[in-house]
């Protein structure tokens, strides 16, 4: 895959956010606001950073859905980058973050996050935010317990990748109940359609009620995915995930989907 620049707000060199221990900082940025407007198999992050001193070994990278802003659901891209690759000192400078493949979709906003451990004040990585609010398409958060949007700035990055060349599996309905006692055998069906040429696929549910079902389907047609499980004693809120696998041998996310199942006293 040739990559190429997809979403991006490069611009401005005003200040710095700095991070170490469980401080994570990111983006919310959204496909179309100053690049092309179409689906595309992310590739990977990069960002204007150096380092201060030996922080954390690892630098880690994650893309997200998102809401109000801030992360939602699970890690749909993650990717790392090793202390020694990064910079030592100032100036910034940009590096390139290998992310795992996944679909982005257009019009669609997504969060990217980065974070390490260990470090301290004299020990932590730095990246270029531009205080002002320029980017249009998504705000900066950061925190570690719990999440901050700051609207007063963004933080710099492009996302690149490539066109999509395969098909992917679509989540056209579900059925299943909307509560259930503890203790009751739920039975999900999620209804799936292939919507290109790619014909091996994987349906996978959140929390670890039912693990994954992998399967072969023919382009255009549609398939009745099964999962059951136990109704536990809490409300469920269920994340359904789709993956298409490619010729290289990875499974790169789809879709996803969110059912609730409530638990009646």
């Amino acid at each position: 895959m040739v990559a190429q620049l997809y979403e991006y707000y490069n611009e401005g060199t005003a200040g710095g956010v700095g991070f170490y221990g469980d401080g994570r900082v990111g983006n919310a940025f959204t496909i179309g606001t100053v690049g092309p407007n179409e689906d595309f198999i992310l590739s990977s992050l990069k960002l204007l950073m150096y380092r201060q001193g030996n922080p954390g070994l690892v630098l880690y990278a994650e893309i997200y859905a998102c809401a109000n802003g801030l992360p939602i659901g699970n890690v749909l891209s993650s990717g790392s980058l090793s202390r020694d690759n990064i910079k030592s000192g100032s100036p910034f400078e940009w590096h390139i973050i290998a992310m795992s493949p996944c679909k982005l979709k257009a019009s669609t906003k997504y969060v990217w996050l980065i974070y390490s451990t260990g470090g301290d004040i004299n020990n932590r990585y730095w990246i270029r935010a531009y205080f002002e609010n320029l980017y249009p398409g998504g705000d900066a958060f950061y925190g570690d317990e719990g999440w901050t949007v700051d609207p007063s700035f963004d933080v710099l990055f492009e996302i690149w990748g490539g066109p999509i060349t395969e098909g992917f599996l679509e989540v056209m309905g579900i059925t299943a109940p909307t509560s259930a006692h503890e203790g009751d055998l739920i039975n999900f069906t999620v209804h799936t359609k292939n919507t290109g040429a790619t014909d091996n696929f994987k349906v996978e549910l959140s929390v670890d009620l039912t693990g994954s079902q992998e399967f072969s389907l023919g382009a255009g047609l549609t398939k009745d995915v099964p999962f059951s499980f136990i109704m536990p004693y809490a409300d469920v809120s269920i994340t359904i995930n789709t993956y298409h696998l490619t010729e290289e041998g990875d499974w790169v996310w789809d879709t996803s989907s969110v059912w609730d199942v409530n638990r009646w006293n």
